[in-house]
């Protein structure tokens, strides 16, 4: 798996309800791991007025200056000993990936991968509060899948009812892009038989999102007093008499319905952002999310086959923000997704 990004929002997150007095209601900790946003980094966007969620977390809450890390501080690494208080030599996660064992019969050059639970040693705390009688929830935390070597930690009843595990990160995916003036071509809207995408200003291009083929097209929005192109349409056939998701420009813009396609007998989801369209389509800068296959230890998982939990976009765009197809992040002075 590849090594999480900078900056790339949390790839875990634990719920654990915690046992309390009989006259309150049961409590909860939630632990949201932010993968990549170092001290130095955070402490400055928050200074900048950057990052408005996480200063009411600070006020409302407490806030550390410092703290003692993993060696080294990878991924995988930093995570395990989170999950379980230990340390590499301990856990068994020494890195993103790990060598293989016993040395005797492997080289120096057999890994396999640090994110994965084969590879730990310790147990996590999710196993720890599951066996403890706690409900348990664990979303696409490292060392979390395969799902079985945690759940053999515990009796039948308690894998079965005390815990429940999410994963996207599996290897079932389709990486995220970009599609702009520069990147992508587009032709006249033709063959559409939704009335909205026949205007003589529409434009449309095509693009392939694991096994499926879809038709994006910028066109005018009859009801949006914007004059020339103001949306963006998606069909998988143009012969549709709706698109499946439309979305609006601008940076205050929300992300579209997601979108599934097929991969490897899976369903994916995917969503899109259009940050920017002038009126003529001559410019445009549309992102697509990446599409990844989730999974969970039961079919009785919380909310299993809902979009919100089925719709994973893992790392976010930080491969684009490195090839610099989505503009400047926020840590390098840019404002985070406007293409400058």
């Amino acid at each position: 798996m590849r090594a999480r990004s900078v900056f790339a929002i949390s790839v875990a997150l634990l719920l654990a309800g915690l046992a309390a007095p009989r006259v309150q209601a049961p409590s909860r900790v939630i632990l949201v791991s932010w993968d990549g946003a170092a001290y130095w980094m955070a402490s400055r966007l928050l200074s900048e007025g950057k990052l408005p969620n996480l200063a009411r977390l600070v006020r409302e809450g407490n806030w550390s200056d410092g703290m003692i890390s993993s060696f080294p501080t990878k991924t995988a690494a930093a995570h395990a000993m989170l999950w379980t208080g230990t340390y590499g030599h301990t856990n068994g996660i020494t890195g993103n990936s790990v060598l293989l064992e016993p040395p005797s019969e492997h080289s120096r050059l057999e890994s396999r991968s640090g994110y994965f639970s084969d590879a730990l040693k310790a147990e996590p705390l999710w196993v720890t509060t599951a066996r403890a009688g706690l409900k348990t929830y664990v979303f696409h935390a490292t060392q979390s899948y395969p799902f079985e070597k945690h759940l053999q930690r515990l009796s039948p009843t308690a894998a079965r009812e005390k815990l429940q595990m999410l994963y996207g990160y599996t290897r079932i995916n389709v990486p995220a892009e970009v599609f702009s003036e520069q990147k992508t071509p587009t032709a006249p809207a033709w063959g559409w038989a939704i009335p909205e995408a026949r205007g003589a200003e529409a434009r449309e291009f095509g693009f392939d999102v694991g096994e499926d083929r879809f038709w994006a097209v910028l066109f005018d929005d009859p009801i949006d007093p914007a004059k020339g192109c103001d949306t963006l349409g998606i069909a998988r056939d143009k012969q549709a008499t709706a698109f499946e998701a439309r979305v609006k420009p601008g940076e205050k813009a929300a992300f579209s319905i997601p979108v599934g396609t097929r991969l490897q007998d899976k369903i994916l989801w995917f969503s899109l952002r259009l940050f920017e369209l002038d009126p003529i389509a001559s410019r445009f800068l549309i992102y697509r999310t990446s599409a990844q296959a989730v999974v969970t230890t039961s079919e009785d998982f919380p909310g299993a086959g809902e979009l919100s939990l089925e719709t994973f976009d893992g790392n976010g765009a930080s491969s684009l923000y490195r090839t610099g197809d989505l503009g400047i992040s926020l840590p390098d002075g840019g404002a985070g997704g406007d293409g400058g």
